[in-house]
Order: structure tokens, then C-alpha cells, then sequence
């Protein structure tokens, strides 16, 4: 969703493989371009990423919808081109001050609805944490014992129509030249339960798919 901005920074798709000691390995993040009142892809392409119909680098463009005729569409995409989780990125500040409009909150719910009946899971990564409490800003483990913040995640969770715990605080890296242990431990907190759900929905497919029956 757009953040700070009025618009999206994020124009097309976007794929960053993760690498595990200088080697690429099978799990990849991909970057859709946000969506706000006035700006953003609409309910079918974001759906047509998702199901895996959109190649990398697709540009999103409101007045032309992905189709066969889109170039690089993927006709028949397998297991390897869907999406397996979605990750929800909101602005914790935009939540707080109730800056996300109705329509805003309509939009992502029918949204989550479609993406739920793919059997996929969904979370919310809600970001600028340290924009809404002046104690997390100077210490990001004090995150839990903020109540600006737990209110702002039932925010969040409303919002999106989600359980509270589905909605994983994050702090932003944004002018710091150093790590921060506090601020990793949420983001490896993050990613941990996006690789939890991802799991999950490979062993429903698995699941799902019907036996060899030996006679």
C-alpha cells in the first residue's frame, strides 16, 4: 500500500532472491507496487500477480489490464511462479492517525478475501513503528510495552479485516549507517512467520493433490 507518498514508489514487479552464503536459494520476496484512493494497480492485476499470471518487471499501468496480450504473461502458471504468502506492508503513523480512508479498507478486505479462497495466508508487516512512540524511537526493543502501538496494530488488524496476530511491528532502517539488534530481531521475526506460512501452503498442495491409486 502507498505509504508516506501519495504514490507508489514501486512501479513493477520486482523479484530479490534471498542468498544464503553468496548462493541464491529457492525463496525469492517480490515487490508489487502499492495501492492508495487515487493511485495503484486494481483487484485483477494484483490477483494476476498472485496467481502467478504476471512476469517479473510487469509495469502496472491503470488503464490496461493483465491479459494474454500483456507481454510475458504466463498462461498456465505452476507452483513455482504463484505467490505462497502475501505480506501486507502499512504505514504504523497512517494507521495511527487514521489517514487510510474507507475505501482504502474496503479495497484490501475483498482483496484478502480473494487471496484467502487461494488457500494462501496473509500478514500485515505494519512499518515506521518509531514514528508513533518516542520511547521504541530511542529503544526498539521496548516495542511490546508500547501501548501507542498495540492500539495501533488493532488499528491495523481492523483495517485489513485480520487477526491482531497476524500483524508483525516493524522498524524501518532508514538513516542508520549500523545494525540494530532490536530493530533485526523484528524483521527476522517477520520473515520467520511469512517462511511458517509459505511452509504450510506447500504441505496444503501437497495435501491437496489426489494419490495414484495401484491396482
Amino acid at each position: 500500500m502507498v505509504g508516506h507518498g501519495g504514490s507508489s514508489f514501486t512501479q513493477k514487479l520486482q523479484c530479490f532472491p534471498l542468498r544464503v552464503s553468496d548462493k541464491t536459494s529457492a525463496l525469492e520476496l517480490w515487490d508489487s507496487m502499492g495501492f492508495g484512493d487515487l493511485s495503484g494497480p486494481n483487484l485483477q492485476q494484483l490477483l494476476g500477480v498472485v496467481k502467478g499470471h504476471a512476469p517479473e518487471g510487469y509495469m502496472f499501468q491503470a488503464e490496461e489490464a493483465l491479459s494474454s496480450d500483456t507481454e510475458g504473461y504466463i498462461k498456465r502458471p505452476g507452483l513455482r511462479e504463484q505467490m505462497h504468502c502475501v505480506a501486507f506492508v502499512l504505514d504504523a503513523y497512517k494507521v495511527s492517525s487514521g489517514s487510510y480512508s474507507k475505501g482504502i479498507s474496503v479495497f484490501l478486505q475483498q482483496l484478502r478475501r480473494y487471496i484467502s479462497d487461494l488457500g494462501i495466508h496473509q500478514v500485515v508487516l505494519l512499518t515506521h513503528i518509531d514514528k508513533i512512540c518516542h520511547d521504541t524511537k530511542k529503544d526498539t526493543s521496548e516495542v511490546y510495552k508500547s501501548s501507542a502501538i498495540r492500539e495501533t496494530m488493532f488499528k491495523a488488524a481492523e483495517l485489513a479485516g485480520m487477526s491482531p496476530s497476524s500483524v508483525l511491528p516493524v522498524r524501518n532502517y532508514w538513516c542508520e549507517l549500523e545494525l540494530e539488534l532490536s530493530a533485526d530481531v523484528l524483521l527476522l521475526r517477520a520473515l520467520e512467520l511469512l517462511l511458517q506460512y509459505t511452509d504450510m501452503f506447500y504441505r496444503e498442495q501437497h495435501r491437496d493433490k489426489p494419490k495414484s491409486i495401484i491396482t
